[in-house]
């Protein structure tokens, strides 16, 4: 099964950025989470899903 979830760490910033897919298999930034230095904070808002985004 494949979950339509990127997160991807900036050299530059020193950050992680999190990704959804939509249905149309593009991904957008996830913008109710600033950028994280830490992939946990990322992790913790998967698991939130506040918005139904990641899970459905």
């Amino acid at each position: 099964m494949s979950y339509g979830i990127c997160a991807r760490f900036g050299r530059w910033r020193r950050s992680w950025t999190l990704y959804w897919r939509d249905r149309n298999l593009r991904f957008h930034i996830y913008d109710l989470l600033a950028l994280a230095r830490r992939v946990e904070h990322l992790l913790t808002e998967i698991d939130r899903d506040p918005i139904w985004i990641f899970w459905g």
